[in-house]
């Protein structure tokens, strides 16, 4: 099989598997859990099937996977990319069209620090759980005003913060099923 069908038979696999994650998207906002759940496992059977594709094709998926580096930092350290932040702005894309709620921000850019390289721009996760006076600041906080506070007055600072982000996505969750649900009635009512 020529390199090229190789890619072409990949990108079909991908191509399907994001008309499934579309699928199940649909069937479980119309409540079919059932034909929810029987996509899910379609879009599973999908990802084990790009593992094996790949193996069989020649490529140590999990080799690579170790390998990916931008800059110093491995894939697991990488929060995005501008291929990872293009597929994001897609999506959100394509929920506004469907009439979708808008998704807060992924990732959440508070939470991450932009970072440049010759391969391409990045950001790794900055760390919101540590206190002391070389940790990151919280979000908020300058590194004058983050250095200044003792460990535990930056550990309550950063205890305010998740309050107030817990308090944030519960009105946020509320707010888009409020809609949804209206938008549910409206379309029953026609």
């Amino acid at each position: 099989m020529s390199e090229d069908h190789k890619w072409d038979l990949i990108h079909m696999v991908g191509i399907k598997f994001m008309k499934k994650v579309a699928a199940e998207r649909r069937a479980r906002l119309a409540g079919e859990i059932v034909a929810a759940d029987f996509y899910l496992r379609q879009v599973t059977v999908m990802e084990v099937m790009l593992d094996l594709l790949s193996t069989d094709f020649g490529f140590d998926a999990q080799s690579v996977l170790r390998q990916l580096r931008r800059g110093d930092h491995s894939l697991a350290e990488i929060a995005s990319t501008w291929l990872s932040d293009w597929m994001d702005r897609s999506r959100r894309l394509w929920w506004q069209q469907e009439g979708e709620p808008e998704r807060p921000p992924h990732p959440d850019t508070r939470f991450v620090k932009r970072r440049k390289h010759d391969d391409g721009d990045y950001a790794t996760e900055v760390d919101q759980h540590t206190t002391g006076k070389c940790s990151e600041p919280a979000y908020g906080y300058t590194t004058e005003q983050w250095t200044a506070l003792t460990n535990k007055e930056q550990w309550a600072a950063r205890e305010r913060l998740f309050a107030q982000d817990a308090e944030d996505q519960r009105s946020w969750e509320a707010a888009a099923h409020r809609e949804y649900e209206s938008r549910r009635e409206s379309a029953t009512r026609t």
